[in-house]
C-alpha cells in the first residue's frame, strides 16, 4: 500500500532508524509513527527528511510529482509535468539578492502545451516570482515567471532573467551597433542598463517564456 509512512522508508532507504532519526533531528519514537503512519511528520520534520533524503516534500506527502527535489517529472497520468518553483525571487525593480536557491513546491503544467505551445524541454525550465514594477504593464509585481535556462543567446526584443553583480533580473534585451542593454517597459522611470557579456559578474540565466499571476 502506497502511504506516506511507505514513502518515508523508502526516504530512509538502508539507513538504520536510529542513524536515521539522529541525523534528521527528529526522535526515533516519531520516526517509528511515521513510518507506521500513526502520524504524519510537522512542516519541520518534512522539511529535515526532504533535506537529508534528497526527496520531494510533495511527493512524499502525496505520491505524487517528482521523486527528487531538483528536477521535473510527470504527474499519474502522464498529462502534467510538475516544474520547480524556487523561493528565491526575481526583481523587475532594482535587483534582488540572490541569497539561497531552494525549491519551495512544483507547479503542473500540461505536457503537450510545454512541447508544442512553447518548444521547450520540461528538464530547462523553471519558476519564480518577480517583485518590483518595471516591467509593468507586461510583467507585474508578484507575477511567477517560467524561464528556459537553455536559451542564453541575447535576442533583440525578448525578455530575459539575468544575474547581474549577485543581483536577479528580469528585463527585455536590446542588441544594437552600441551594445546589450537591458530595458523596462517603463521607460521614463528606469534607466537601460548596459551589460557586459563578458565581465563575470553579469550572465544570462535563461529566456522567461511564460508568466502567469492572480485575478
Amino acid at each position: 500500500m502506497d502511504t506516506i509512512g511507505n514513502r518515508i522508508k523508502i526516504a530512509r532507504g538502508k539507513m538504520a532508524q536510529v542513524d536515521f532519526a539522529e541525523k534528521c533531528g527528529i526522535s526515533i519514537r516519531a520516526l517509528q509513527n511515521y513510518e507506521q503512519d500513526i502520524s504524519t511528520p510537522s512542516g519541520e520534520s518534512l522539511t529535515k527528511i526532504c533535506t537529508l533524503s534528497g526527496l520531494s516534500a510533495d511527493w512524499l506527502l502525496t505520491g505524487m510529482g517528482p521523486k527528487h527535489r531538483d528536477e521535473p517529472g510527470k504527474d499519474g497520468t502522464g498529462e502534467y509535468y510538475y516544474i520547480p518553483h524556487y523561493n528565491v525571487a526575481t526583481s523587475a525593480g532594482p535587483g534582488a539578492m540572490v541569497e539561497a536557491e531552494a525549491i519551495d513546491k512544483f507547479l503542473a503544467f500540461r505536457c503537450d502545451w510545454i512541447h508544442t505551445t512553447l518548444r521547450a524541454n520540461p528538464q530547462n525550465l523553471f519558476l519564480l516570482r518577480v517583485i518590483g514594477d518595471s516591467m509593468t504593464p507586461v510583467i507585474a509585481d508578484g507575477d511567477t515567471i517560467m524561464v528556459d535556462k537553455s536559451q542564453t543567446r541575447p535576442l533583440h526584443g525578448k525578455i530575459f532573467l539575468l544575474l547581474s553583480e549577485g543581483c536577479l533580473l528580469v528585463k527585455r534585451l536590446q542588441v544594437g551597433q552600441e551594445g546589450l542593454y537591458a530595458v523596462s517597459e517603463d521607460h521614463q522611470a528606469y534607466s537601460p542598463i548596459k551589460l557586459d557579456p563578458t565581465h563575470t559578474g553579469t550572465k544570462i540565466i535563461g529566456r522567461v517564456l511564460w508568466f502567469g499571476r492572480m485575478v
